[in-house]
């Protein structure tokens, strides 16, 4: 069936018995057609692109809210199609409300209903109904449903009757409001579901929904102190127990505990950055000094104990040879040495490598902590990001927690696999192929991390076969590369220094000057 829909604002079908028995919903089947004729089919409506709304026009058209969203009218007429309709929504909203049905000769029942359905003939008369109750209604949708057949749906701005003319109505319907003070609210999901079973759908409206998720609450609360959301949700649990509840107090209410340890694991993450590709602090791959290929790192084979070398460059790409997508990169040495600006470098590179597909730019997340990691399904947390721990210290307590386990490093160093490490508040969780890179002031890996014997990169290959699984599982995860040099050149560096020092290099000369100059 098609309806066509018209609203009068600030009404409702107010003659409607308020003890309507919500049992009883009678109706008609939402692919009936109403009456025992085929309809007659011509002249299907041609599509146009819907006009585009700015927030203003939003805000000054709209003629109905609900707790559901809202509906607004716009500048022109909007003709668009649905392939995919369903009368399943529709269905279940005339089982539950249910429509009372009346004949065109005895409209005089229900002229008193502004709400009304009327089941048309042929659809050759949707554009000229359209028309029609344009002069009648604030709010008007024809639409051609999944069987085939034009209706209407409306909510008159007065008592007199369309002049349909020779426009021939099957039957008219009016939803069962039973004088409810939420009957925008039951009509918006009227037209929602009509809506949604309309294969071709003419209106001058358009509807907004509210999105509301654990991001649209999480965006709201961010600026909010916490006896400001506390306040909010218990507002929130008291309203969800009204009819007048909103979807968003309704979603609050429900999921507030879950909400709060969100906003909370959130609140931890403040020392995390994200390096983009574009970002221009970040130094080129070729303005370091030994170039990557004349950098060496190490790793030992765990299949026979051997020591392994190869090149940063082998580590980023070389030819075939991409060791970043096995092992995770420890940069161990003396600080001050441009670890950390290097590592950045390193990461930018395979950002751009591993992210080409992507719509978003290229981006690296650099942390201090594992805690400090974005989790609870945070888009950001996806194959092929770099993730840089500057400066870790896995084997120093965390605040309140413990330090890293053994365990714990197993996850952190697992590129090819990723996995789950238990954080605070709740897991981290890592995609596969997520490339890490740590920094680190140890002056060898026992230093960085206990759990690594002390003489990991001079052992014999016998001794490495020896060590404990648990330290053989560790050890098969991680590459090194110690720093011996700085990385920076100096005209580097001290073009970097000098920079830093600008700002107030010229406020000084101009107060410290003169009259002022220092004796």
């Amino acid at each position: 069936m098609i309806f066509i829909v018209a609203s009068i604002t600030g009404s409702d079908n107010t003659d409607m018995s308020d003890n309507a028995d919500m049992s009883d919903c009678s109706g008609p089947d939402p692919g009936a057609s109403g009456s025992n004729e085929p309809p007659v089919v011509a002249n299907e409506m041609a599509l146009v692109p819907p006009m585009e709304q700015t927030d203003d026009d939003i805000i000054t058209n709209t003629k109905m809210s609900s707790r559901y969203g809202h509906i607004y009218t716009t500048k022109g007429k909007n003709v668009s199609c649905n392939p995919d309709a369903s009368e399943a929504e529709f269905s279940a909203f005339v089982g539950k409300i249910g429509l009372d049905e009346c004949v065109p000769n005895n409209y005089n029942s229900i002229v008193r209903k502004f709400w009304q359905i009327a089941h048309v003939r042929c659809t050759s008369d949707a554009e000229r109904l359209f028309g029609v109750l344009g002069a009648y209604a604030d709010i008007v949708a024809v639409g051609v449903s999944v069987g085939g057949q034009c209706s209407a749906v409306y909510r008159r701005k007065g008592y007199a009757k369309p002049d349909f003319a020779d426009i021939e109505i099957v039957k008219f319907y009016t939803p069962r409001l039973g004088g409810r003070r939420n009957a925008d609210d039951v009509m918006f999901k009227c037209l929602k579901a009509w809506g949604e079973m309309q294969v071709e759908l003419m209106a001058n409206y358009q509807m907004h929904i509210p999105v509301v998720n654990v991001d649209s609450v999480m965006s709201e609360w961010a600026n909010r102190t916490e006896d400001e959301v506390l306040t909010d949700i218990i507002e929130s649990k008291e309203k969800s127990k009204k009819r007048t509840a909103t979807v968003r107090e309704k979603f609050v209410a429900e999921h507030s505990g879950d909400l709060v340890k969100l906003r909370k694991m959130r609140s931890v993450t403040a020392d995390l950055s994200i390096i983009k590709a574009s970002d221009t602090t970040v130094l080129s791959i070729h303005a370091f000094a030994p170039p990557p290929s004349q950098l060496q790192c190490w790793r030992r084979d765990v299949s026979d104990g051997s020591i392994q070398h190869f090149s940063m460059k082998q580590f980023i790409y070389d030819g075939t040879v991409m060791e970043h997508t096995k092992y995770a990169l420890v940069l161990y040495g003396p600080p001050k040495l441009g670890k950390t600006p290097f590592a950045k470098a390193v990461a930018t590179c395979l950002a751009m490598v591993h992210q080409t597909k992507s719509q978003a730019e290229p981006f690296s997340i650099v942390v201090n902590t594992a805690d400090s990691l974005p989790r609870g399904g945070d888009a950001r947390m996806k194959s092929g990001v770099v993730l840089v721990f500057d400066d870790l210290r896995p084997s120093e307590p965390r605040l309140n927690r413990p330090a890293h386990s053994s365990e714990d490093m197993k996850v952190l160093g697992d590129v090819p696999d990723g996995g789950d490490m238990s954080a605070r508040y709740s897991d981290v969780h890592f995609e596969p192929m997520m490339p890490r890179i740590f920094t680190s002031n140890a002056s060898c890996p026992h230093e960085f991390f206990r759990a690594f014997p002390s003489a990991l990169k001079t052992m014999s290959n016998n001794e490495v076969m020896d060590m404990d699984p648990h330290a053989l599982a560790l050890v098969k995860r991680f590459a090194f590369c110690e720093i011996q040099v700085c990385l920076i050149p100096q005209a580097l560096r001290d073009a970097y220094d000098l920079s830093r020092a600008a700002p107030a290099m010229e406020v000084a000369g101009t107060l410290l000057s003169g009259a002022n100059a220092i004796p």
